[in-house]
């Protein structure tokens, strides 16, 4: 046993060509980090449109409410702005993670695209199904979409999503979250009276309260980086992972339970045509599991995701 782990680690200093990783392992680990990052890409999209379904419901239905039990037992009922406008003003997102939706779905079309995926297929397909059913309802009549219009989105969304599904059978859950509770600041004739010639973006903010423009302006900027994500993962072809330089004299093995890692120095990897290189910090030493090769190709991709997604929005965390 110790004589084949002193050929394994001989074999891997040799390929590496002393701290550059070789063009071998570069290569599994590029394979690797990017199917960790199609997953991510179709469950971010499937939470986007939840969002939005989520968003745009509880707000058309606060506003039915109110206007219902509250306002309309008043002497006078305010000016407010009509439910097509508001409505046109909380479907603001559709349209954005639609086409991102559809552009997923088309660029993996394509039977050798599906081949890169790889396993992470069958948890897509699961991701892309949820998609399409809150897409599916935040499109409907009742929020807002025109009859005729929903009904063509909808046929367009099964057909897309059939011809995807096909080739992932042809080729070889999250949880729910919490829902917003019911809270308005409208409980009064008094209330009422001061929505009078209120403007839109105003009366959203009172009646659903301020969280719902932050959310949808969230939804916007998380589906602006996640268009990265797909422009980078199905773009040029090039790898996203490029370069890793690890310090070959912190090499090490162990028996029982069998590891063989050596301390990361830094790596080079692609978002769309920009290369941006991270390097690890006394704070922050990573290490690559030459043992394990997918161990480091998620921590990787999650690190990008982390830095070019998760952390560059504000509003209510991760997608």
């Amino acid at each position: 046993m110790r004589m084949l782990i002193a050929v394994v680690l001989a074999v891997a200093l040799t390929i590496t060509n002393g701290k550059i990783l070789g063009p071998t392992e570069t290569g599994k680990i590029n394979t690797l980090a990017t199917r960790h990052m199609f997953g991510a890409l179709s469950n971010g999209i499937d939470n986007l449109a939840w969002r939005i379904e989520r968003n745009n419901a509880w707000c058309t239905n606060e506003i039915n409410r109110i206007r219902k039990y509250v306002c309309s037992k008043c002497a006078s009922s305010p000016v407010v702005p009509s439910m097509a406008d508001i409505q046109q003003n909380l479907n603001r997102p559709i349209p954005v993670v639609l086409q991102l939706f559809f552009d997923v779905l088309d660029g993996l079309t394509p039977s050798w695209m599906v081949e890169q995926v790889g396993e992470r297929k069958y948890m897509m397909e699961e991701d892309f199904r949820r998609t399409a059913n809150y897409l599916k309802a935040a499109i409907s009549p009742e929020l807002g979409t025109p009859q005729e219009e929903s009904n063509r989105i909808s046929r367009e969304i099964d057909e897309k999503l059939g011809k995807v599904a096909s080739n992932f059978q042809n080729s070889g859950f999250v949880g729910r979250r919490k829902r917003q509770s019911t809270i308005t600041m409208i409980r009064s004739c008094s209330d009422c009276a001061g929505l009078d010639g209120i403007n839109i973006e105003g009366y959203i903010n009172i009646v659903c309260g301020p969280t719902t423009l932050m959310n949808i302006q969230s939804i916007l900027d998380y589906a602006d980086k996640y268009r990265s994500i797909f422009n980078t993962t199905f773009g040029n072809g090039d790898p996203i992972i490029q370069e890793v330089d690890f310090d070959e004299s912190t090499a090490m093995y162990e028996f029982s339970p069998f590891r063989f890692e050596a301390e990361m120095n830094s790596y080079k990897y692609r978002i769309e045509e920009t290369i941006y290189t991270k390097t690890s910090t006394p704070n922050s030493i990573n290490s690559i599991a030459f043992h394990n090769l997918n161990e480091t190709a998620i921590f990787m991709a999650e690190d990008i995701l982390m830095k070019h997604v998760y952390n560059t929005v504000q509003g209510f965390g991760v997608a």
